[in-house]
């Protein structure tokens, strides 16, 4: 089982480090793990873990375009370094490569930084009936059509198991009703699925409609007045011109 929270993803978005999550067997060794990788510079790895993200960058390279035409990503040698430790390291930085124009990969959007650091344990979770892969905010930064396409993908035909969480709506169109956990606001019972829906029913419509009008047995949303809410903006804009 492999976890990838949230602090992970806030690591990426703040183009800090971009964590290469990754799975592959040697001989009769496994390893699997995530190797940080800096995204606000070069970073110093030692040799060996240079091996590792090449043979992951080579693996996910395939899926990568597909995913994102055109788009490849390349770990590129600056040169060598001795480290603390007395071992010779290689200063390193990944970058993009898209119609022959190479930068550095923190550049790139939020989205598309979020699937490569993933990708590689998604390819093996796909294939591996005995591997769960487990994700906090699957959807942030990921373009929501994107994030369908991959989701039918894994639903349709992937071997392993695939939980994540989620605040867009597009995975309520794309997966079966028993597949969805709600959350409410009943700290005693956090999680639900949605009863009495028809097979006809829409679920991202329904959702909506027992967003605004109730009729489940927990409540899945503390409702707002929008009227209220404006009239506190125009408060405090009035406090803060004073």
């Amino acid at each position: 089982m492999c976890i990838i929270d949230n602090r992970s993803i806030g690591l990426i978005n703040a183009n800090v480090l971009l964590p290469f999550s990754f799975k592959f067997s040697k001989g009769n060794s496994l390893s699997m793990g995530s190797i940080p990788i800096k995204l606000n510079g070069p970073s110093v790895i030692p040799e060996d873990v240079f091996d590792i993200i090449n043979e992951v960058i080579n693996t996910m390279k395939a899926v990568l375009g597909q995913i994102i035409p055109g788009l490849s990503v390349e770990l590129i040698n600056l040169e060598k370094q001795l480290m603390p430790d007395g071992k010779t390291g290689m200063t390193v930085e990944l970058v993009s490569n898209k119609n022959d124009k190479k930068v550095p990969l923190r550049y790139e959007s939020d989205g598309i930084k979020k699937i490569i650091s993933v990708l590689h344990m998604l390819i093996f979770m796909y294939n591996n009936p005995s591997m769960t892969v487990a994700i906090d905010e699957l959807d942030s930064g990921v373009f929501e059509y994107l994030l369908g396409e991959i989701l039918k993908i894994i639903d349709e035909s992937g071997r392993g198991q695939l939980i994540f969480t989620s605040h867009n709506f597009r995975p309520l169109e794309i997966l079966h009703k028993q597949s969805i956990i709600f959350t409410t606001t009943n700290s005693k019972n956090r999680y639900i699925r949605l009863t009495n829906v028809k097979s006809n029913n829409n679920l991202r419509d329904f959702y909506y409609h027992d967003l605004i009008l109730g009729g489940q047995k927990e409540c899945i949303y503390e409702s707002t007045n929008s009227f209220a809410i404006a009239r506190a903006f125009r408060i405090a804009g009035r406090h803060h011109e004073s």
